[in-house]
């Protein structure tokens, strides 16, 4: 049988292939859905990452203590943890391979396969994406002939170069598996309320349609299809650049946001083309969950 990461890569050629064979047979690959410009601004923008970044510093020193204590079982002696010899774990797979319960499983899943996607194509695509590509069209006179061939790519990589910045880590220390799942827990509360605050908050300030923050589910189908292509596309060139660049990592570095940036690359384009979050949220849920499943099923 042939190796998974080959027969992602085939995958990933055949899709590829028929998005190229209907695009030089002048075929529509996403079907473009036109909006209006967004209207919160980078002020709106600076709030919400503010809100996020001061809730989970609040709830890390509020909660993190207690619930390290209670996920330990009262024991606070530290456990044997050897420190990596190449680039880090995921603290996610650190944990799953510590402490394999049914519970610990359960949050890893709902926490990396739909609450992370969701918060992160909320903030990164929705909001930033969608403002900055409001900036692009009021400065679009400048670009001259080049305007048909450049027109969005600036919102996409500016969207997508943060989004694998912030995947960045290194261990500098190797945190204990009750540390681990008490900053899960709190991260997923943290993603869960941001959401919620973001919506409530635009929606209140009158900046914002439904339709403006991407929730229109009047294409389901095809949302779901740009999905599972989208990731099939996108698994096979993601892991095979993984896979080149990790034996170069130094110590305590992890390559997260090579391959990362290749798949914000995909979300931003698929999210300019349809300015829908449904296909980028069950997309990105789809790629973290392969991760999950991979190691459910090495383990």
């Amino acid at each position: 049988m042939l190796p998974p990461i080959v027969l992602l890569l085939l995958a990933s050629l055949v899709v590829w292939a028929v998005a190229l064979v209907r695009w030089q047979q002048g075929l529509t690959v996403i079907p473009w859905s036109p909006r209006r410009p967004v209207g919160w601004s980078g002020w709106e923008l600076l709030a919400i990452a503010f809100f996020h970044v001061s809730l989970g510093v609040v709830l890390q020193g509020a909660l993190a203590p207690s619930l390290t204590t209670l996920f330990s079982g009262g024991d606070t002696s530290p456990a044997d943890v050897q420190a990596p010899t190449g680039p880090p774990d995921h603290q996610i797979t650190r944990l799953l391979r510590s402490n394999p319960g049914v519970g610990t499983w359960l949050l890893c899943a709902f926490s990396a396969v739909l609450v992370a996607p969701l918060l992160e194509e909320f903030l990164f695509r929705v909001l930033l994406q969608g403002w900055l590509e409001k900036k692009e069209r009021s400065s679009r006179a400048g670009f001259g002939p080049f305007r048909r061939w450049t027109r969005g790519a600036l919102p996409v990589l500016l969207s997508a170069l943060p989004f694998a910045l912030l995947h960045w880590r290194s261990d500098k220390r190797i945190l204990q598996p009750n540390e681990l799942l008490a900053l899960l827990t709190i991260s997923t509360v943290t993603n869960l309320a941001t959401v919620v605050a973001a919506v409530l908050f635009l929606r209140g300030l009158g900046s914002a349609t439904w339709r403006d923050m991407g929730i229109d589910f009047r294409r389901v189908g095809l949302d779901f299809a740009l999905a599972v292509l989208g990731v099939f596309a996108v698994l096979g060139p993601a892991y095979a650049v993984l896979l080149s660049v990790r034996p170069l990592m130094p110590a305590g570095i992890a390559p997260d946001p090579v391959p990362l940036f290749l798949l914000a690359l995909a979300l931003g384009y698929i999210y300019y083309r349809t300015h829908r979050l449904l296909p980028i949220f069950v997309l990105h849920a789809l790629f973290n969950g392969f991760a999950v499943l991979s190691l459910w099923l090495a383990e």
